[in-house]
């Protein structure tokens, strides 16, 4: 995904899922370079009709490696590849894949004391509507207690950082933000775990621009601190 490409702060969370698939013995490839954008900006922007090229580019990037299963740590990936792409491969979020790998015993987990509680992604949760491999990846790790929000699920609070309006609005996305993390705080929760490097991006954002002590993780990343 992009953000995880380009922002330093994200960049953590392809690396952790790297860890976490060695750890399962996963036989796994990036793509490198070879990976263009998905095309949800595009999308995003009305500019549909460009989105063809980098559709054709991506298949046969992945084509190239033999990869039969494509695994997405973005959302916004994820909805696009399952609605505008062909289905040449299996494609899974990567919190149904890591439910696959646990559910299977293919990760050594240890116990973990924590709280925390999980925030839906707008494009896995209502776009995909993915709300529970979440969540049974959280519950199967041994010692760590979720509490859920009272906006959770379809009800989720977005973010802020969500359809591209932090460009176009960098107000209205903090106050959203501001409103997420607010919620977040009344569960007295450690942490805050999601699966979406953007949301990870602009709540990680809020809480260190404002010193406030709650700790924001993917949940690649709250995975491999239980390995």
């Amino acid at each position: 995904g992009c953000v995880a490409a380009y922002f330093p702060m994200a960049q953590k969370i392809p690396m952790a899922l790297a860890v976490v698939l060695e750890a399962a013995e996963v036989n796994f490839t990036l793509l490198g370079e070879d990976e263009w954008c998905c095309g949800f900006p595009l999308l995003g922007a009305g500019l549909r009709e460009h989105l063809e090229d980098l559709i054709d580019h991506n298949i046969e990037a992945i084509k190239q490696k033999g990869a039969n299963t494509v695994v997405f740590a973005c959302p916004s990936c994820f909805q696009i590849w399952q609605e505008y792409y062909p289905p040449e491969f299996e494609i899974c979020h990567v919190t149904q894949y890591l439910n696959r790998l646990i559910s299977s015993g293919d990760i050594p987990l240890k116990e973990l004391e924590l709280t925390v509680t999980y925030h839906d992604p707008c494009d896995l949760g209502r776009g995909s509507r993915e709300y529970d491999a979440p969540r049974e990846v959280i519950r199967s790790i041994p010692g760590v207690k979720l509490v859920e929000m009272t906006d959770h699920r379809k009800d989720c609070i977005c973010c802020g950082g969500g359809g591209n309006l932090e460009m176009i609005d960098a107000k209205l996305s903090g106050n959203i933000a501001e409103a997420k993390i607010n919620e977040v705080l009344q569960t007295g929760a450690d942490a805050v775990i999601t699966a979406c490097q953007q949301c990870v991006r602009t709540m990680a954002t809020y809480t260190r621009r404002n010193k406030i002590s709650l700790e924001v993780m993917d949940i690649v990343q709250l995975v491999q601190k239980a390995l």
